[in-house]
């Protein structure tokens, strides 16, 4: 069903903190003010359709991390489809950078809009990405309190897309897996089925502590669409850049790095 939906498409076209707040500000479509995010505030992601079998999608949660609608068996299974006006809200932690959300209405023939709010007020919003049916949204957390130490330090994981080609469908979205701070894979990002795998938008981070040292940081990406644009891995140090990769194609073996 993939592979049909994109030639179809393609034809048509968290964060170390004291009790200190952060500037943050939209990375897509919606809103463009600037807001302030707190330790403690409500944030909650809204999703609504008007696909009468609902929609399936990825976010990150309170910790950076990319949590999703399950699946209705244990390893190879359809998405079990939410329904319009489901809501998902954490207290902000402090330590999570960004909000991220990536959606498909089941049908991909609706409209479908992911909303972003802070303590019931709307802060960021998006309706679909090149066609019907599909959403993605970034809202990016900026702040002077991304700091680590040598002996804790903060590690980052950031994706970027360039030299995009609009002919392409998600031509601005990318997949993959990467090393969490406990040493384990990610796979949330893409257990979906071949059918039903969601773009993750440019400019994704993950900053996480790692559960001990020495620590290999580690991630696989690749280009939604094949040849759709070229994507980025940087790997930064409590704040510094330690190394970049760049590939049009699945990264194979994954790009790693050893912190010491």
């Amino acid at each position: 069903m993939k592979k049909i939906f994109l030639l179809l498409c393609s034809s048509s076209l968290l964060i170390l903190s004291c009790k200190k707040s952060v500037s943050v500000e939209t990375l897509d479509n919606g809103i463009e003010d600037s807001t302030i995010f707190s330790t403690g505030d409500v944030l909650t992601y809204e999703v609504i359709t008007k696909d009468p079998g609902g929609w399936f999608g990825i976010w990150t949660d309170s910790s950076g991390n990319v949590a999703g609608t399950p699946l209705d068996s244990i390893t190879y299974g359809s998405p079990v489809y939410n329904t319009s006006g489901w809501k998902y809200s954490f207290k902000w932690n402090g330590y999570s950078s960004q909000l991220m959300m990536s959606v498909a209405a089941k049908t991909y023939q609706e409209d479908i809009t992911i909303n972003l709010y802070r303590n019931n007020e709307l802060i960021a919003s998006t309706t679909n990405d090149q066609i019907k049916g599909v959403a993605k949204i970034l809202y990016n957390v900026e702040g002077d309190s991304l700091q680590g130490t040598i002996m804790q330090p903060l590690l980052t994981y950031e994706v970027v897309l360039d030299e995009m080609d609009p002919s392409k469908y998600q031509y601005d979205g990318w997949n993959g897996h990467w090393r969490l701070g406990n040493g384990v894979y990610n796979t949330e990002s893409n257990r979906l089925t071949e059918d039903d795998v969601l773009a993750i938008p440019s400019g994704w981070r993950y900053n996480f502590n790692p559960a001990h040292l020495p620590f290999t940081m580690s991630i696989q990406t690749f280009p939604y669409t094949n040849g759709g644009s070229m994507v980025t891995i940087n790997f930064y140090v409590n704040g510094s850049l330690v190394k970049t990769s760049s590939s049009r194609e699945l990264t194979y073996p994954p790009v790693e790095y050893e912190v010491q």
